[in-house]
């Protein structure tokens, strides 16, 4: 292709521009031909970079969003271990490596551990005594998933059990019912 075909013409020099137009047309089929291969050599090249833009901002996007995804299989397994907090997300910018960013704030533990034995025994409709077998029987004394121990004064402990404790009993009952 030649070079003066991608300049702008002046109007002062239009006529010499109409000659080489004239010249151009007289062209052979090689000739033509050639510059058909210059053009769709030019077309490849500007589609090639074209489409390794579009892959690098593709790659781009789907490291965002593995990282997002990590930060929140981080923060359910976190939760799933009996470490009560609660996401706040976030608006993120693009200089963070993630759409989306969890801002860890703290619950007070009564509002994770929110049965006692008794409640517990209501809810499965079973006696306190129930609780306390399927308590041992699972092992969920301890286990910070389960079970917060409060000390209320000197030698003074009060209990409290999280909804997952609940739903393992509730399990364990269907399973094998104790004391009906």
């Amino acid at each position: 292709m030649s070079k003066d075909s991608s300049k702008v013409t002046r109007l002062s020099r239009a006529p010499s521009a109409k000659k080489v137009a004239r010249n151009m047309a007289s062209a052979s089929r090689d000739e033509i031909r050639e510059m058909f291969d210059e053009f769709i050599d030019l077309l490849d090249h500007r589609l090639e970079k074209r489409a390794d833009e579009k892959e690098k901002r593709a790659e781009a996007k789907l490291r965002r969003l593995e990282n997002s995804i990590n930060k929140l299989v981080n923060y359910l397994d976190a939760m799933r271990n009996g470490e009560p907090a609660s996401a706040v997300l976030k608006v993120t910018t693009e200089l963070e490596n993630a759409d989306i960013a969890l801002a860890s704030i703290t619950l007070p533990k009564e509002e994770y551990y929110t049965y006692s034995c008794s409640q517990l025994a209501e809810k499965l409709d079973v006696r306190p005594y129930d609780v306390q077998m399927l308590i041992k029987k699972l092992g969920l004394r301890g286990d910070p998933r389960y079970h917060l121990c409060i000390k209320s004064g000197k030698k003074g402990q009060f209990h409290k059990w999280s909804a997952q404790a609940l739903e393992a009993m509730r399990d364990a009952l269907k399973a094998s019912p104790v004391g009906r």
